[in-house]
């Protein structure tokens, strides 16, 4: 499987694009876990996508959060 991450160096950009939107109270991140991806075959609504990315790895979630965080962003993991 393919991990789909978020570039460090991009998460820096985001933070302060998301911190400049001056309505946005607290962003929630969620990590993406592959129990979505049984849910779709029994519905039958298969996508490619789902199937080609590996869960989240939990340290790079915990380090582009902790980016948001120094860049002012409320976050909260799940």
């Amino acid at each position: 499987y393919q991990k789909l991450k978020l570039d460090l160096k991009q998460s820096v950009h985001i933070a302060a694009f998301i911190k400049s939107i001056s309505t946005v109270q607290r962003i929630d991140v969620l990590p993406y876990n592959r129990s979505g991806v049984d849910k779709t075959k029994r519905l039958g609504t298969d996508g490619p996508i789902l199937k080609d990315f590996g869960a989240s790895d939990d340290h790079h979630v915990q380090r582009v959060v902790t980016q948001f965080r120094q860049a002012g962003v409320d976050v909260k993991i799940g």
